[in-house]
């Protein structure tokens, strides 16, 4: 006899990943997928051997399958509320990087939400196919009661020799998750007794000894890596469809193994109602089996199955923290971050609306002056946009008309949120803005909202209209002098940037006709609150303008706006809170007098080819970088004190081309209030298959960075990386995958030295890569790149394919190329004021004019300034605030960056009278020793790493 052995268990899990729209479009899956869910449902209850079939951890399959199958609904009911049929936890699953940590955690309410409708959730943290997970997200997680995850791409080798496909993954503040690295992938089991894992089957029937021999290599490679003696085989792949015969399948596979001498069958307790499996785990490991030779027990369950077994079998595991951005069995395919950059520029705005102007404007003005609710044009918004978070849309890697339809709801997006704060500037106007101390015969009020916790100065640009009732019959009115008052009737400067005479302002149950004027002012703002400034018309006929001791031509170009031209050669400054902005004979240089830091022509451009895909950028070294020259300075015509920086670069028209094209590259630099740099960088992309990226110094060397991530300022090491000439094994053996060396941040990266900080912040942009250039570091950030092929193989840094070669024209770009970022340095010790300008530079103010009302009697007593939020501590970022659905309670979410536990003292502008912690359910405590009476000025203390969901109450 040999020594006693415990049994080994394999957990059989019938899945299918339905990406909703990839190689073909949304719809033409979804006419698959109904199929499917119709013999999904006919099968499930007509096989009560079939034990469940899991729906790929999203329930938007449920929301697309019920608008052509409504008459179903009961059926989905009754067979996911008795576990045959497993949903949940994510509405849609999500890439993990590309995406807002706060738009995360509202993937997971709204799906754990929808969830409940129909049963129970699955309380596992299923994520098989994304391009990484960040470190934050057991954090996510565990605030809503999930302590396991699952995921297929990420772990590098040298993780993976420590911790084999099960470890504990620990976020910054301490939250685990415990782990299962799918080795094999969500496909270990697919198809089992099929000559491949995937394919169409149609009239093959399975072969037993091929599914016997599938299945026990699955084992075989998974026994190598872990301690517990339970297996997760997955029986799915990417919109595969169930097997029916799978029990079958899976008795004739159990028969074969030799237990003391008996066959062992499929053990009938597995088909039982799940209410009856709840101690599965403890029965999985229990009593070892004398065996002559070891065996496996395949057992058709779930994901909750497997991880009940895996507890049960007592090990300890290892801990990993940090982000999973590996890939020692599976592509990580990290060029998705600069695929399609069009697309994550849309999304960055449309998510931005919802997060920082919608909610926290609809959840203050809903308060102070009671209007109907937006929330249930919020929730629709957000279930929109979640629609274009899944890594095959928002990376930018499928079919053409799938990024067409992704095009669709940013808009969408972007249109309702516009309109829902339009709205509530309406509300305000109904319950009556208190009158300007000053006006004029021709007036407007203008709206501004700082989606910052911190009061700040900024220039903003906006248009007003004044209506001239007679201008639509021809009647025209000079350009004036204007004036601007701001809440508290100072004299804020106004600028007049162009004027038209005769233009026309649309608008709900409106259409004006009148002179426009496009103006920018500097406005002092409140912290996460708004400010109404008045601008109106004075009797003065405006003069020419003159700027900074120079005089300008107006002239009036063709479309009936203004145009100003230099007709002097003095030279060009500006200086503004400590930054000199300097131009002279085309030269330009700044500098930042409070760190000491001056740069000469610091503006340059890098073109290179791409021979990838959309997946991962190829490298052609036969042609190497190409890159401008310092470009030339003149002072910008249409606003006289910022600089146009003109650049041409000649460049192959394609690949393998002889034939050059040049690309005309124009960059607005405006010196802002707070000394910051911004830019604006357009040009019409006429190139295929090539990548265009802007590179700033950093006045330092570098060999690390911190980016902005989720939840976290995230390291960012300088990549060392290998070529498939000094990695050969690697890059033949699968996945043939080598390094990137351009790595993600959000909306900003630092680069700190031992006296300064320089940073770089941007607006959607967020692929950066840390090089050497001239003794110093500098950041070179993807402003596009351009390729022809969803997945093309034999790249230099990936060798296999990452999914169909398909071609993909829309991925060339071939359209205006627009690409916002700010630069700027401040002193070491001030890391929190280098990020609250970042921020403020990728989320600015937002402004508009008021509505016009013209019956409405509009004044009252509703201030013309407000405070919403006021958080002190410059490391304590907010990612939440907005009111529940038919409640008093606000939700208030904030995180911390600092690597020590902070207090931070809160000012809010609502009449709360009490606040609680809660998990990310945002349920408020049953019980009152967890509220805390408070009023509109609080201390909040936060670990490191630690993000808070502080639910407020507010007084009836």
């Amino acid at each position: 006899m040999h020594s006693a052995e415990p049994q080994k268990t394999a957990i059989v899990v019938s899945h299918t990943h339905w990406d909703r729209a990839w190689y073909l479009t949304f719809q033409q899956f979804r006419h698959r997928m109904v199929r499917m869910i119709d013999r999904l449902i006919d099968m499930l209850d007509n096989n009560p051997e079939y034990h469940s079939f899991t729906l790929d951890g999203q329930t938007i399959l449920l929301e697309d399958y019920l608008e052509i199958r409504p008459e179903r609904k009961s059926d989905l009911k009754r067979l996911i509320s008795t576990g045959r049929m497993i949903v949940g936890p994510w509405y849609i699953l999500p890439d993990l990087f590309l995406v807002s940590g706060e738009s995360v955690i509202r993937n997971l309410q709204i799906g754990l939400r929808s969830s409940r409708e129909y049963g129970s959730p699955m309380q596992v943290g299923y994520v098989p196919d994304p391009f990484g997970h960040f470190a934050q997200l057991p954090q996510i997680l565990r605030g809503f009661g999930i302590d396991s995850f699952i995921f297929m791409r990420g772990l590098g080798c040298e993780e993976k020799s420590r911790t084999g496909t099960l470890f504990n993954w620990q976020s910054p503040d301490g939250s685990t998750v415990l782990a299962t690295y799918l080795v094999d992938g969500y496909f270990n089991g697919a198809a089992l007794g099929y000559p491949e894992q995937f394919g169409r089957f149609d009239g093959l029937q399975p072969d037993p000894e091929l599914a016997r021999k599938r299945a026990n290599e699955a084992i075989e490679k998974l026994e190598k890596l872990q301690k517990e003696h339970v297996f997760l085989v997955n029986n799915g792949f990417d919109h595969m469809p169930e097997q029916p015969d799978l029990p079958e399948i899976l008795a004739n596979i159990n028969a074969t193994g030799q237990i003391n001498g008996h066959l062992r069958t499929s053990v009938s307790s597995a088909h039982a109602e799940k209410t009856e499996e709840l101690n599965i785990g403890q029965e999985l490991a229990s009593a070892p089996f004398d065996v002559a030779e070891s065996s496996t027990q395949f057992i058709h369950g779930t994901f909750q199955h497997f991880f009940e077994a895996v507890k049960a079998c007592g090990f300890d595991h290892h801990t990993l923290t940090g982000d999973l951005l590996g890939n020692a069995d599976h592509p990580i395919l990290s060029s998705v971050f600069s695929t399609r950059i069009y697309l994550k520029q849309q999304n960055h705005r449309a998510q931005s609306l919802l997060e920082r102007y919608v909610e926290p404007l609809t959840a203050t003005t809903g308060v102070l002056f009671p209007r109907p609710s937006a929330n249930a044009f919020t929730e629709y918004a957000w279930k929109l946009l979640l629609q274009n978070h899944p890594h095959d849309d928002i990376c930018g890697c499928s079919a053409d008309g799938v990024h067409e339809d992704d095009e669709v709801r940013f808009r969408q997006v972007t249109e309702l949120a516009e309109s829902l704060m339009t709205e509530q500037l309406e509300n305000l106007m109904h319950a009556g803005l208190r009158p300007p101390a000053v006006t004029g015969q021709k007036s407007s009020d203008i709206f501004l909202w700082n989606p910052h916790p911190w009061s700040h100065e900024c220039a903003v640009t906006t248009s007003i209209l004044f209506a001239n009732p007679k201008a639509e019959q021809g009647d025209r009115t000079p350009q004036r002098r204007l004036r601007a008052i701001d809440a508290g009737g100072n004299e804020v400067s106004v600028e007049v940037l162009s004027s038209v005479e005769h233009d026309i302002r649309n608008n709900f149950l409106e259409t004006s006709w009148g002179r426009r004027y496009t103006i920018r002012l500097n406005v002092e703002m409140p912290a996460f609150g708004y400010q109404v400034v008045h601008v109106f018309e004075t009797d003065e006929i405006a003069k020419k303008p003159v700027k900074n001791g120079r005089e300008s031509v107006v002239n009036v170009n063709s479309n009936g706006a203004h145009e100003t031209r230099q007709t002097t050669s003095e030279p060009f400054i500006l200086k503004t809170a400590g930054t000199e902005l300097r131009a002279l004979d085309g030269r330009y240089s700044v500098h930042f007098s409070e760190t000491g830091v001056r740069f000469r022509d610091f503006l340059r451009f890098e073109f290179q080819q791409d021979n990838g895909d959309t997946y991962t950028f190829g490298p052609v070294p036969e042609t190497g970088a190409i890159w401008s020259d310092a470009g030339t300075a003149a002072i910008d015509p249409n606003q006289p004190d910022s600089l146009i920086v003109t650049h041409e670069l000649q460049v192959p028209g394609e690949l393998n081309s002889s034939s050059l094209v040049t690309l005309q590259l124009t960059t607005q630099i405006i010196l802002q209030p707070d000394g910051t740099l911004s830019f604006r960088t357009q040009y019409h992309n006429s190139v295929k298959n090539g990548r265009l990226r802007v590179v700033l110094p950093t006045g330092m060397i570098n060999d690390e960075v911190l980016a902005d991530g989720h939840f976290r300022l995230a390291k960012r090491a300088k990549v060392r990386t290998n070529t498939p000439e000094s990695a050969p094994e690697r890059y033949r053996t699968y996945p043939g995958e080598l390094e990137y060396p351009t790595q993600h941040m959000n909306d900003f990266v630092l680069a700190e030295g031992e006296v300064f900080t320089t940073w770089l912040a941007s607006r959607g942009l967020h692929e950066f890569e840390l090089v050497d250039m001239d003794d110093i570091s500098h950041i070179a950030l993807t402003v596009n790149r351009s390729v022809g092929h969803l997945s093309t193989a034999n790249g230099r840094i990936r060798r296999v394919q990452a999914g169909p070669a398909i071609a993909v024209p829309g991925a060339q770009c071939l359209r205006e190329i627009t690409a916002d970022f700010a630069w700027g340095s401040v002193m070491r010790s001030q890391r929190g004021t280098a990020m609250r300008r970042a921020r403020a530079f990728s989320h600015p103010v937002w402004v508009r004019e008021m509505p016009w009302l013209p019956h409405l009697k509009s004044t009252g007593d509703v201030p013309r300034r407000h405070m919403g939020l006021k958080i002190s501590h410059p490391d304590v970022h907010i990612s939440c605030f907005r009111i529940q659905e038919d409640t008093r309670i606000v939700v208030l979410r904030i995180y911390s960056t600092n690597d020590s536990s902070i207090e931070t003292e809160v000012s809010i502008g609502l009449p709360v009278n009490a606040m609680a912690r809660a998990d990310l359910n945002e349920v408020w405590p049953s019980d009152p020793a967890s509220i805390i009476p408070c009023g509109s000025q609080f201390t909040l203390s936060l670990n490191p790493g630690e993000i808070a969901t502080v639910l407020l109450r507010l007084q009836e």
